[in-house]
């Protein structure tokens, strides 16, 4: 009886090891695949394909900005990639706790500013003040600070996961607007 239970428990362990393991090297991979497909899938129910595809809306048009302004700005998508790299979790958490602390914004700048701060970077981030002004209103920002707040406390995807899933889809938006650039 007690090898049937410990062969059970071993079987278990084993089992929760290497769903572990899966979910860390292929739920970032899944989860951009999903953001970057053009339909979503038909056993969700309608609400959840509603949010899906308002997701989708915001990241795929926030990316293949962010693709066209750092081509503008004569900075490579691998020096974005490389800075991405850098950001560790507690970097982005005292950003997140001294932009906590502006109170009220009153500009995209106050932001931009501090990600400067924070994540110093080898080219010239200053470039891409103008396109952050222009996509990232007070607004946007405040939502997008409350949404950090709500991430960072309820832990539903770790910091490298997210990292990982950001690196993808501006990997794959590169390929298009390369891809778009060839034909044209």
């Amino acid at each position: 009886m007690i090898k049937k239970v410990a062969a059970l428990l071993i079987i278990l362990i084993s089992a929760l090891v290497i769903s572990y393991i899966v979910y860390k090297r292929y739920a970032p991979e899944i989860i951009a695949n999903e953001l970057l497909k053009e339909t979503e899938p038909a056993f969700l129910p309608k609400k959840v394909t509603e949010k899906i595809k308002e997701v989708k809306v915001q990241t795929n048009h926030l990316s293949v900005g962010i693709i066209k302004d750092i081509h503008k700005s004569n900075i490579t998508l691998d020096q974005i990639l490389k800075s991405l790299d850098e950001v560790t979790e507690d970097k982005a958490d005292l950003l997140l706790y001294e932009i906590n602390n502006l109170g009220q914004l009153k500009s995209s700048d106050q932001v931009f500013d501090l990600i400067k701060k924070h994540f110093p970077a080898d080219y010239d981030i200053e470039s891409l003040r103008e396109p952050f002004r222009d996509k990232a209103d007070v607004q946007k920002l405040q939502t997008l600070i409350q949404k950090a707040n709500e991430y960072r406390n309820n832990n539903l995807i770790n910091f490298e996961s997210v990292k990982a899933i950001i690196k993808r889809i501006l990997i794959e938006k590169e390929k298009e607007f390369n891809k778009h650039i060839e034909t044209n």
